[in-house]
């Protein structure tokens, strides 16, 4: 009889594997702008771009950091290196859905917990479009913490559940992908582990209540060492290549002082325009956090259950809602939709259980309604035909030994339509970073007054280097139907 059950929870998990792979190769394959072959060269959305500059050229020898220069954590070159490495672009999209498809199966064996097969199955393709709707483009921070984020979703709600039955400590393997969940947020953007912080401070808090002092402490170990385990590497490889300072102010100093000066927060007029994945946080946040709310005080037997979520929700929700208003900020916000699905589900009493019903007909049907409008358009925004004609203009008339020596100073897709690598460190978004920080600012400048760069094409405001170009360069040219585009040959 074991071996029996044996054999068929392993062919259930096979088939919820072959589910998760299909599922996530037909969203990347839709979606994924960057990286579908689905789309042509002009679709490369700006972070994907830096990003996979930055990864290629690492696969190649460069340093990340010292040799090309982005407010990021490695973790999203190193993910882009090991693409190039695999296939080039190919080799990303790969990995894109590798990530994804263990996202889908971790969120369908949580709606497993409660529904069976077939309902779990539908569950997690709404979970996908709930995903669309925060989704610009692929290949961006958010979308490779998504599998962490759905396997602690799921170990956390079979905890919980063993917890309602009789209250018991926490496994310390758990708190080690905490741990790992945290320090992958530190080495991409760190404020996208606020939830998993949040559900990490409420378990240790209920730890601390039962007075399980032995059982927290193997937590506090297991929780230090699974961030450890993905941070040391990248800590000794940046140490052993003599550039930790460089590694510390690029994925963490830069961004901690600047917490400020992200753009955003609910008094910018932008939300109007993003109230497609607003509304991600705003049910799988904020509703999640009413409900739980609403069962910590009305059902005993499930408050540990609404006192984690609660936690979890409102850190995480706080962040998104008082922060910068990136669409792709939201995708965290993802995972806890089985979490909001398991709880109606849970609801007691005639007239909660027909509420909890309604809300879940909501939130099947919204997402799908949201993904519709938001993509009927969402292509043609990330299209960029002018890009193209612009980069094969810039062929023509730059001679060819200084085509390589060319600067792109704030449009970092054209990179990639050039086939050049940046010969400047800050090769992105110079203005726009060097404003927000003296040290970087100091070093755009100096390193710009080498004129290394035979040719600078300016896209926007050159504000920094207006200088640099009035004594050593001239006017060349203007590119794109309004003339952004603006070239520069040295004198």
């Amino acid at each position: 009889m074991h071996s029996r059950k044996m054999i068929t929870r392993k062919k259930n998990n096979i088939t919820a594997i072959l589910f998760a792979v299909a599922a996530a190769v037909l969203f990347c394959l839709k979606f994924s702008l960057s990286t579908s072959p689905f789309y042509g060269p002009g679709l490369h959305t700006h972070d994907s771009a830096i990003f996979y500059i930055i990864g290629k050229y690492w696969a190649e020898g460069s340093i990340p950091y010292v040799d090309l220069w982005d407010h990021k954590g490695p973790m999203i070159f190193f993910i882009n290196c090991l693409g190039c490495l695999i296939a080039g672009k190919a080799g990303v999209f790969a990995l894109q859905c590798i990530f994804l498809s263990a996202f889908v199966f971790f969120t369908f064996k949580t709606f497993e917990l409660r529904f069976n097969r077939w309902i779990s199955a539908g569950l997690s393709a709404v979970s996908l479009f709930w995903l669309a709707c925060s989704y610009e483009g692929g290949n961006l921070t958010e979308e490779y913490l998504l599998p962490l984020l759905a396997a602690s979703v799921y170990l956390t709600v079979k905890w919980l559940d063993d917890y309602r039955k009789a209250p018991c400590g926490h496994n310390p393997w758990n708190a080690f992908l905490l741990g790992a969940i945290l320090s992958f947020c530190f080495l991409t953007r760190l404020t996208n582990g606020l939830g998993a912080a949040g559900a990490t401070g409420a378990i240790a808090l209920i730890l601390i209540k039962d007075g399980r002092w032995k059982n927290l402490l193997l937590n506090v170990a297991g929780f230090l060492g699974g961030a450890l385990a993905l941070l040391l590497p990248f800590v000794i490889y940046f140490a052993v290549r003599g550039a930790l300072d460089e590694f510390i102010f690029g994925s963490f100093t830069f961004n901690v002082s600047n917490l400020d000066a992200a753009e955003g927060g609910v008094g910018n007029n932008y939300w109007k325009a993003n109230i497609i994945p607003f509304s991600i946080m705003a049910v799988n946040c904020f509703g999640l956090a009413v409900l739980s709310l609403f069962v910590l005080f009305q059902d005993k037997e499930r408050r540990a259950e609404a006192f984690v979520w609660l936690v979890s929700s409102l850190m995480l929700g706080w962040w998104l809602f008082t922060s910068s208003l990136m669409s792709h900020y939201r995708t965290v916000a993802v995972p806890f939709f089985p979490v909001l699905v398991i709880m109606l589900a849970g609801m007691k009493g005639k007239l909660l259980k027909a509420a909890g019903m309604a809300a879940l007909v909501l939130l099947i049907a919204g997402p799908m309604f949201l993904t519709l409008r938001k993509w009927s358009g969402f292509v043609n925004y990330f299209d960029r035909p002018e890009a193209v004609k612009v980069a094969a203009e810039l062929r023509s008339d730059i001679p060819s030994e200084d085509i390589s020596t060319t600067i792109i100073y704030g449009d970092p897709q054209l990179y990639l339509l050039l086939g050049i690598r940046p010969v400047y460190r800050n090769f992105t978004y110079p203005d726009g970073q060097g404003a927000k920080n003296a040290r970087l600012r100091n070093d755009i400048v100096e390193e710009y007054s080498t004129c290394k760069a035979s040719h600078i094409l300016v896209n926007g405001g050159q504000v920094l280097i207006d200088e640099i170009l009035r004594d050593n360069y001239a006017f060349v040219k203007e590119y794109g139907e309004e003339g952004q585009y603006k070239l520069y040959e040295r004198l």
